[in-house]
């Protein structure tokens, strides 16, 4: 194979890669369900928030703080990553139950955390979530992600050999590599390096138009929230301040409730 033939095919493939891949990724945030879906088309419940917020990890976050904060877990260990269930708990969703046939196996933080995100409630809260025009299928965003990164990978290795090939194993001049052509031939695969970390799906792009209407809506219908659920909803664990805290801490003790931390969340 010529050299002029090796760097077109290199073009070509990295061109029609990187077209079809802003087209496809330029389609995830579409409209979704119209206002004349209804109910299909609104956020039945903080769990829901908390997917479209930050994914499956916040919704896993955001059920066990809920069973936290109402004492049906109970976490200890110098990190928390220690979760034991209080006798005579009972769940009251898919997630819930989820936790505890989890918690049946291990009561380790981290391996919980991992087997809830990957677990069947989380895959029907999505599922359900893109039934319903609220959020773009997971299958779509896994083959984006892995599309988006294969280019990266594939684009790196064509600058190599772009590099490397035509001045040995095609026996080309090493001085062509400084001509006009030649670093044409750089930048082709450079863009697609380029375009590759650019259109990997983010946690945002996984929501419709339509998810985030119903999102400020939930938003709307529940001003002001100082419960702990809705917090790691909205910010995620890490992001609830101490001060948030200390609200969700008086707002508990006004309505009765037990305040904690969600260092098992």
């Amino acid at each position: 194979m010529s050299t002029p033939v090796y760097l077109l095919a290199i073009h070509v493939a990295v061109i029609v890669s990187s077209v079809l891949l802003i087209v496809r990724s330029g389609r995830l945030s579409g409209p979704g369900p119209g206002p004349e879906a209804g109910a299909d088309a609104r956020v039945r419940d903080v769990l829901e928030a908390a997917y479209l917020r930050g994914g499956p990890g916040r919704a896993v976050n955001t059920a066990l703080t809920g069973m936290c904060v109402d004492g049906r877990l109970i976490v200890a260990g110098q990190r928390g990553d220690h979760v034991t269930v209080r006798p005579g708990a009972v769940a009251h969703n898919a997630m819930e139950r989820n936790v505890l046939e989890v918690l049946a196996r291990t009561s380790r933080g981290p391996a919980l955390h991992r087997a809830l995100a990957r677990g069947p409630a989380v895959r029907e809260l999505g599922n359900s979530l893109s039934e319903r025009g609220l959020s773009v299928s997971p299958r779509t965003i896994r083959v984006l992600t892995v599309w988006a990164g294969g280019q990266v990978v594939g684009c790196l290795l064509a600058l190599l050999s772009v590099l490397i090939v035509p001045a040995t194993l095609l026996g080309a001049d090493p001085d062509t590599l400084t001509r006009p052509g030649s670093l044409l031939a750089l930048l082709v695969p450079f863009t697609g390096v380029v375009i590759g970390f650019q259109r990997r799906p983010t946690r945002w792009q996984r929501v419709t138009d339509a998810g985030r209407r119903a999102l400020g809506e939930f938003e709307r219908e529940h001003p002001h929230t100082t419960s702990m659920v809705h917090l790691v909803a909205a910010y995620g664990a890490a992001g609830v301040t101490g001060e948030m805290l200390r609200r969700a801490s008086r707002s508990a003790g006004r309505d009765g409730g037990l305040p904690t931390d969600d260092r098992g969340a």
